[in-house]
This record gives C-alpha cells, structure tokens and sequence, in this order.
C-alpha cells in the first residue's frame, strides 16, 4: 500500500530536536486542530481502551495521526508562507481520509455521476473531468473543509496512489502554488476560471506535474 511509507518511515517528517521549542509558541488554528481531535475520537473509539491480548488494529492509525499532527504544526512554526495554513490544511484532509478511511463519500469512474452527487450539496459546481487515457482513473468525491468553507475533494488513482483535488470558489484568495513537499506528500495549486484547485497525493513530482497538465487543459 502507498501509505504504508508515510505511516512508519520517520526520515520523512521534520526532525524532532530542529523543533523542540516551537511545539511550545505555536499554537494551530483551531479548525486544524478540531479535525485532527474528529478523526482521533473516530479512531479512539470507547471499546479499545478495555484490555485486550491482542492490539487494536486502530491504535497504530490513530498514531500515525498523532504524528501527522506533530510534524504538520513542527512545519507551520517555521514557514511564513501566505498560504502556510491552507497547505496544512490541505495535507491534514489528505491524510486524514487514508488513515480514517473516508476517502469517498461517492463512488464512481463516470465523471456526470459523480458531478450530479455534488448538486445541492455546494453553491457551485467543481468540474470533474475524465483523465483515464493519461492513467489517472477518477475513483470518486466527498466533502471537506478547507479555508472554513465546504469543498469538493475529487478522487483520482494513479497506479493505486490516491490523489485528492480540491476545487472551491477563488473568493478573496487565488492560490499559485507551484509543486512542494510536505511530510513525504507533494501538492501544488492553481486558480481557474474563478475557482481553486489544489492537489495533494503521494505522486512522485513528475507525475504530480503530468497530473496538473492534463487537469489543466480539459477544465474551462
């Protein structure tokens, strides 16, 4: 499984020591926090506090989050990026629909279907195009908060890697963001047409970039 790399493979997140005094004068926003707080509760479910021989198979999931979290806040203490809490955000949701296993709330390779199910659900509509002919198959949609608003979360599969889009209306602010790293995911971003696009997958970067081509030439 991709995701595999990123749960256990410490070399990707930001060395603890190099941040040990930025835990301490960061505080994250809260709508970061009340995600991280949600999907631990969903783990962390009553049952599996009682005692077992055998360990839940959600505790090392609900660590991973844990960790998410750390590095995620380790990262915005020391960036001063405009768009620092977007990313975070960005790649919280990404992280949080493998680990919890909300990566769709539709399924579907037909792009009408999956646009139809976002009718009535948002006051606009993400275009949801067909990228299987490059090898991105679409699998899919939900719902998912970023910037305090809904979005769409359009779901595409490259050789099994998820990869998540988010599409929301441009408002006060017009992301350009061009491929970056953050806790072993890539992510880059765009605005179009009056509307956001901002990708986060574990897609190598060329791919990422091969991604974002043909996503941009078949969206008005």
């Amino acid at each position: 499984m991709q995701w595999s790399g990123f749960l256990w493979n410490s070399a990707r997140f930001p060395s603890f020591e190099s941040h040990e005094h930025a835990f301490f004068y960061y505080r994250a926003p809260p709508e970061l926090k009340a995600k991280i707080r949600a999907a631990l509760r969903k783990e962390f479910k009553p049952e599996i506090l009682r005692f077992s021989p055998f360990p839940s198979a959600t505790v090392p999931a609900a660590a991973a989050i844990s960790v998410c979290l750390v590095g995620i806040l380790a990262w915005m203490a020391t960036s001063h990026g405009r768009d620092r809490r977007l990313i975070a955000e960005a790649v919280s949701d990404h992280s949080r629909s493998l680990l919890v296993d909300h990566l769709l709330d539709v399924r579907s390779s037909e792009e009408n279907i999956v646009e139809r199910w976002f009718i009535g659900k948002l006051d606009y509509s993400p275009p949801v195009v067909d990228l299987t002919k490059a090898s991105y198959k679409l699998a899919g949609g939900r719902l998912d908060t970023l910037e305090d608003r809904r979005v769409a979360a359009i779901v595409y599969k490259h050789q099994d890697c998820p990869i998540n889009l988010f599409v929301w209306p441009v408002a006060k602010n017009a992301i350009d963001l061009d491929t970056q790293s953050l806790l072993g995911f890539h992510l880059c971003g765009w605005s179009k047409s009056g509307l956001n696009y901002l990708i986060v997958s574990e897609l190598s970067q060329s791919d990422m970039e091969t991604f974002e081509d043909q996503l941009r030439e078949r969206t008005d």
